[in-house]
Formats: structure tokens, sequence, C-alpha cells
């Protein structure tokens, strides 16, 4: 189930710096929707990119 944005919101500022496949495996969805759903809620997200990987964050104000 696609979480909503308080759902994904909250679990990014209950567990930071997480990979897109952290997120997916925490969400039992797949990476493209985690992509998706970054996208989608990019004004409060800060997303690093680090070798490979992705780490996504919820934006400090």
């Amino acid at each position: 189930m696609v979480p909503s944005k308080e759902q994904f919101l909250e679990y990014l500022r209950l567990n930071p710096d997480q990979t897109y496949s952290s997120i997916a495996k925490g969400f039992n969805i797949s990476n493209q929707t985690v992509k998706d759903l970054v996208e989608t809620y990019r004004e409060e997200l800060e997303v690093k990119k680090i070798g490979p990987s992705y780490l996504v964050n919820i934006k400090e104000e």
C-alpha cells in the first residue's frame, strides 16, 4: 500500500538518511514508487547522492 504524505514524511523524520531501497522495504513498495513519492514531495525533502545511492531526509528549516 502506498503511504500517505503524512506517513511518508513521518517515516523519514524518525529514520534519517534512508536510501530508496530502505524506504521501499519499510513500506513494502517498489523503488520506482519511492522515486515517484520523493519527486512528488520534493519541496519538503533533501536528496543527497552518495556514490550509487541517494539519501533522503526532511529539509531542515
